[in-house]
C-alpha cells in the first residue's frame, strides 16, 4: 500500500542507495531529464521537447518589445499625441512583414532589425525626452521581465548563463581602452568633433551604426557559427581528460532536474559518475554537431547582440565620463553655439546632457565597431567572444551529453548481448513448431 504513494524517482533512488545492478539506467534517466530541461532534447532522442513552448514565448515577447519600441518611437517623430501610437505600431508591423517577405525571414534581416531597435533606443535617450523612452523601451521591458519571473518562463539558470557570457566578454573591454584614448578621445578635445556630433541628425546616427556595427556584427556572427563543430570536437577531447569531469556533470545537472531526480543523482557515487564518461569524447563530436548544432546556433545571434550592446553602452559611458570631466561646459557652448546645455546635479556631481550625450553616442558607435573589428583580427578579443558565447554553452552540453551517450551505448550493447545469448521465445517456438 505504501508503494502506491511512492513516485518512480523515489523508488529509483532507493534502488540506487541499495546498490542494485541498474545504477547505470538510473543515471541515464537523470542525465536524459537534465538534457531536456537544458534545451538539448535532440540528444535524448526518447525524451519529449519540453522547452519548445518557453522558447516560442520568449521569441514572441522579444518581438513585442521590438514592435512596441520602434512603433512608439516612430509615432513620437510624427507627433506627441497618444492617438498616433497605433499608427506607428501598424507602420512598424507592415515594414517588418514586407522585410520578411523580401528577405525570406533571413537571420541577417533579423539581426539588422534588432540592431535598429537598439540604436533607436540609444538615440532616443540622447535626443528625445525621458518619458517617451520610458514608455517605448524601459516600461515594456520591465513588465515582461516581471511577468516572466512570476510565471517562471525566465529561469534563473538561463539568466545566470547570459550574465556569465556577458561578463566574459566585458573582461576584454579594458584591452580596447588605449585605442579609445588615443584615436577617439583625443579628437574630442577639439571643436570639430563636437560640431559634427551636434549637427548630425537621427538618420546619420542610424546609418553610421548600421554600416559600422551592423555589418561587423553579421561577420562576427557568421564566424562564430562556423566554429561550432570544431569547438565541440576540441572541448569533447579536453573534458574527457578532465580529472573533475564527474563534478562538472553533477554541477551542471543539479539545477536542471526535479527534486526526485536530484535524490537519485545524490545517491550516485562520484566513481560511478566518473566511470560513465567515455574514454574519448571526440567519437561523439560528429553526432552532437549534427543533433545539437542548430540548438547551439539559435541563441548565438541574440546573445551576441545583447553582449555587444552592453559592451557598447560601457564604452559610451566611459567616453561620456571622460568628456564630462575634461571638457568644461563653457567650452562646449563656445564650440557648438549652444545657448544652454541641460544638466542635473546628483550628489554634488553635475551630469550634462545635450552635446555631451551626442558626442558620446557618436564616439561610442566608433568604439563598439573597433571592438568588433578587434574580435575579427586579434586573438584575445576573438577568444573572449568564442569562450563566452560558444565554448561555455558547448561545455554545458558536453558534460551531460558525453556520459549520457556513453551510458546509452552501453545499455544498447548489453541488450544486444542478451538477445544473442538468449534467443527470443518466439523464435524457439517457431522452430519447434516446424
Amino acid at each position: 500500500m505504501d508503494a502506491d504513494f511512492e513516485s518512480k524517482w523515489e523508488r529509483l533512488a532507493e534502488a540506487a542507495r541499495r546498490g542494485e545492478e541498474h545504477a547505470e539506467q538510473l543515471l541515464l534517466a537523470v542525465l536524459g531529464e537534465a538534457l531536456v530541461r537544458r534545451g538539448f532534447g535532440a540528444t535524448a532522442v526518447n525524451e519529449p521537447q519540453e522547452d519548445g513552448e518557453n522558447v516560442g514565448l520568449a521569441t514572441q515577447s522579444f518581438g513585442f518589445l521590438v514592435v512596441w519600441g520602434l512603433g512608439i518611437s516612430l509615432a513620437s517623430v510624427l507627433g506627441s499625441s497618444i492617438l498616433l501610437w497605433p499608427l506607428g505600431i501598424i507602420g512598424v508591423i507592415a515594414g517588418l512583414l514586407l522585410l520578411a517577405k523580401v528577405t525570406g525571414q533571413s537571420p541577417v534581416a533579423f539581426l539588422l532589425v534588432v540592431l535598429l531597435w537598439l540604436v533607436v533606443g540609444v538615440l532616443e535617450v540622447a535626443y528625445g525626452d525621458f518619458a517617451t523612452w520610458a514608455v517605448s523601451y524601459l516600461g515594456p521591458l520591465f513588465i515582461l521581465v516581471m511577468v516572466a519571473m512570476a510565471t517562471r518562463s525566465l529561469r534563473l539558470q538561463d539568466a545566470q548563463d547570459v550574465a556569465l557570457a556577458i561578463s566574459g566578454v566585458v573582461k576584454a573591454g579594458p584591452l580596447i581602452a588605449p585605442v579609445v584614448l588615443l584615436f577617439l578621445f583625443l579628437p574630442a578635445l577639439s571643436a570639430d568633433v563636437w560640431q559634427v556630433a551636434t549637427n548630425l541628425g537621427l538618420p546619420a546616427y542610424l546609418g553610421a551604426g548600421v554600416l559600422s556595427i551592423g555589418l561587423l556584427l553579421v561577420v562576427v556572427r557568421l564566424q562564430l557559427g562556423s566554429q561550432i563543430q570544431a569547438v565541440i570536437s576540441q572541448r569533447s577531447a579536453h573534458l574527457s581528460d578532465d580529472a573533475n569531469r564527474a563534478e562538472l556533470t553533477r554541477k551542471q545537472a543539479s539545477p536542471s532536474i526535479s527534486d526526485d531526480a536530484q535524490a537519485v543523482l545524490e545517491s550516485v557515487k562520484d566513481s560511478e559518475l566518473d566511470a560513465a564518461w567515455p574514454n574519448s569524447g571526440e567519437e561523439y563530436a560528429p553526432l552532437l554537431s549534427a543533433t545539437e548544432g542548430s540548438t547551439l546556433q539559435a541563441p548565438l545571434t541574440s546573445r551576441l547582440i545583447l553582449t555587444i550592446g552592453i559592451v557598447g553602452a560601457l564604452l559610451t559611458t566611459y567616453i561620456y565620463a571622460l568628456c564630462s570631466m575634461v571638457v568644461p561646459a563653457d567650452t562646449v557652448r563656445a564650440w557648438t553655439s549652444e545657448a544652454g546645455i541641460p544638466a542635473i546635479n546628483v550628489l554634488g556631481v553635475t551630469i550634462h546632457g545635450g552635446p555631451y550625450l551626442q558626442v558620446a553616442s557618436l564616439l561610442g558607435i566608433a568604439a563598439t565597431a573597433t571592438f568588433l573589428s578587434f574580435a575579427l583580427i586579434e586573438d584575445r578579443f576573438a577568444a573572449a567572444l568564442t569562450n563566452a558565447l560558444l565554448r561555455d554553452p558547448v561545455d554545458q552540453l558536453l558534460v551531460l551529453a558525453l556520459p549520457y551517450l556513453a551510458l546509452r551505448d552501453q545499455a544498447i550493447s548489453t541488450v544486444v548481448k542478451a538477445q544473442t545469448a538468449y534467443p527470443s521465445a518466439g523464435g524457439s517456438d517457431s522452430g519447434s513448431g516446424s
